[in-house]
């Protein structure tokens, strides 16, 4: 039941205020992963976990300040409505889940299959958030993912990582527009961004 997001209020202070919780959306999103802020601090986007802890989902408020305010908070991936679903696990379905009844039907599959652990923001678009999903290699819906703001790409299919989980994601300050890709197991890599 427990989980969620927190800020420190003011960051000097040793007062913890809730953002996200189990009170806010019925339990829905609370397996807080991975958090990216854009390089202006305008955009502060979060990925949760589905599985058995609720809606797995990448969700973005416009103004952190407000971060507080519920209604500055969008969901940009598995809505409760299932009216975006952009992984679509349920077209790729692990071995364990071909007759659909895991988690019931096939409409959660998305919601529950999700695992968001890591993001990035695209140092010069903000609307431009990379992912990196895990399912512990369950589904080859796992790997590297865009969202440029209207749609969300799966970046790993015909790659080496294909099928793989990314664990972290990280711009490289040093050479512009170019992104590291850690994966689990299987090595860390370069994308430069000229290739998306």
């Amino acid at each position: 039941e427990g989980g969620g997001l927190y800020v420190l209020d003011p960051p000097e202070s040793n007062t913890w205020q809730v953002i996200y919780d189990g009170e806010n959306l019925n339990n829905q999103y609370r397996d807080f992963r991975s958090l990216a802020v854009s390089s202006d601090g305008s955009y502060l986007y979060a990925g949760t976990r589905g599985f058995g802890s609720g809606i797995g989902g990448l969700l973005l408020c416009k103004d952190p300040s407000r971060a507080k305010d519920m209604k500055k908070w969008e969901v940009l991936a598995n809505d409760p409505d299932n009216e975006v679903r952009p992984f679509q696990f349920y077209l790729n379905l692990p071995f364990w889940s071909e007759d659909r009844t895991y988690w019931g039907a096939a409409d959660n599959i998305d919601k529950h299959m999700t695992f968001i652990r890591s993001l990035a923001v695209d140092p010069g678009d903000k609307k431009v958030v990379y992912l990196g999903l895990e399912d512990y290699g369950f589904s080859l819906r796992e790997g590297l993912w865009r969202y440029d703001g209207k749609k969300m790409e799966h970046l790993s299919l015909d790659q080496i990582f294909e099928g793989v989980g990314i664990l972290s994601l990280e711009f490289n300050p040093y050479v512009p527009g170019q992104l590291l890709v850690g994966t689990n197991g299987q090595g860390l890599y370069v994308r430069e961004m000229e290739e998306d």
